[in-house]
């Protein structure tokens, strides 16, 4: 029986591509739809992407076969105050709202569009705090590229300046303690108060990684992660290959720091040396682990 349905279907849409006459243009539909989208203490937010769908399929598009519909959508934008406008071509019944706000919390599930109504829409913002301060060398010149995070293991960091200050914003209640790392000098521990001058004294020796392809000895052009770990903890990593996408000056190559002592160095999570780093910086030009072919189809 299941076959005879299948051939009905197919002839009905066959139908519905050839046969039927062309149907008359539906009548064009403006419907403006206005809100605003706001924090939980009233204040409008800028920059906040609304997106508006028609999920019922009753402004549906069909085409002049009469055939074929669909769910018609459109974004609009949040000015300074956080309002939004715009005339669509059908009658909305959801939303959804998103931005780049990082301590703002956008809501989840899709909100109801009531025809006529203006749309408040409600983030929540999540409190924060600031948090600045200094990196310096034992020498008390500034220290750049220093990369400022809690020891909470949280995502985001700040980088200080050429000036060698930072600003880094938290959540409340804010952390106690922090982490402060420049390549070339050993990872620090601070606590809050510490937090306002840190001095970085002890310089790590740096390695550059050139990494090669096992089948033609020249540096790799695909991503290869390199880490270096001592006593079963990880000390450094970078990505050597095309420096479009890693961001290193050349090709295969990137650098990377360590204590000194006996490291184990892995490309790509495989263990391919052990090398004794000193005091001094040292250069090491590895054979990147063959690629696994793909799984063939067992089918």
């Amino acid at each position: 029986m299941r076959p005879v349905l299948l051939l009905a279907a197919a002839v009905l849409m066959t139908a519905c591509d050839a046969a039927r006459p062309p149907a008359a243009p539906a009548p064009a539909v403006t419907v403006t739809v206005e809100g605003r989208v706001e924090d939980d203490q009233g204040r409008g937010l800028p920059d906040v992407w609304v997106r508006l769908f028609d999920t019922t399929r009753l402004s549906g598009h069909v085409d002049n076969r009469g055939c074929g519909t669909y769910h018609p959508q459109a974004s609009l934008h949040t000015g300074p105050d956080g309002r939004f406008s715009g005339a669509l071509p059908f009658q909305p019944n959801e939303a959804s709202v998103s931005g780049n706000g990082q301590w703002l919390e956008f809501p989840h599930e899709a909100l109801p569009v009531t025809p006529g109504a203006s749309l408040v829409v409600k983030v929540r913002a999540i409190p924060h705090t600031t948090r600045s301060g200094e990196v310096v060398d034992a020498d008390g010149h500034p220290v750049s590229k220093a990369r400022v995070t809690p020891q909470s293991g949280a995502s985001y960091g700040v980088v200080t300046g050429e000036d060698g200050r930072f600003q880094l914003e938290v959540a409340e209640p804010p952390p106690d303690s922090y982490r402060v790392r420049r390549m070339g000098f050993r990872p620090l521990l601070v606590t809050a108060d510490a937090l306002q001058h840190v001095v970085l004294r002890q310089r790590r020796p740096i390695a550059k990684v050139t990494v090669l392809e096992p089948s033609t000895h020249e540096p790799v052009t695909r991503l290869v992660k390199v880490a270096f770990w001592q006593a079963g903890e990880r000390l450094s990593f970078c990505t050597a290959g095309s420096p479009g996408e890693t961001g290193e000056p050349e090709t295969g190559v990137c650098s990377l720091d360590a204590e000194p002592g006996l490291v184990e160095v892995r490309l790509d999570g495989t263990t391919v040396k052990q090398v004794t780093v000193g005091g001094a910086d040292l250069s090491l030009a590895l054979t990147a682990p063959p690629v696994a072919p793909p799984d063939e189809d067992p089918h």
